[in-house]
């Protein structure tokens, strides 16, 4: 399952699931540099930035977002 940030604040996380359930979790328990927009897998009980899923999603954003305006 994938867990996209949803936002930062403070010492804590908001992620979003695949089933668009929401969780609180620390900060601390997420990969250093972590910013809104990534996305996780859970593996082994850690939180791991996923590169490839975060550039995909970002991608089909971006073709959205052109669509909307028309370009």
């Amino acid at each position: 399952m994938f867990y996209a940030v949803d936002r930062l604040e403070g010492e804590l996380a908001v992620l979003v699931d695949d089933e668009e359930n929401t969780s609180t979790v620390e900060r601390a328990l997420l990969p250093e540099g972590v910013v809104q927009g990534d996305v996780l897998r859970l593996e082994e009980g850690r939180y791991q930035r996923d590169g490839e899923e975060t550039a995909r999603r970002r991608e089909r954003i971006r073709r959205l977002e052109q669509l909307l305006r028309g370009e």
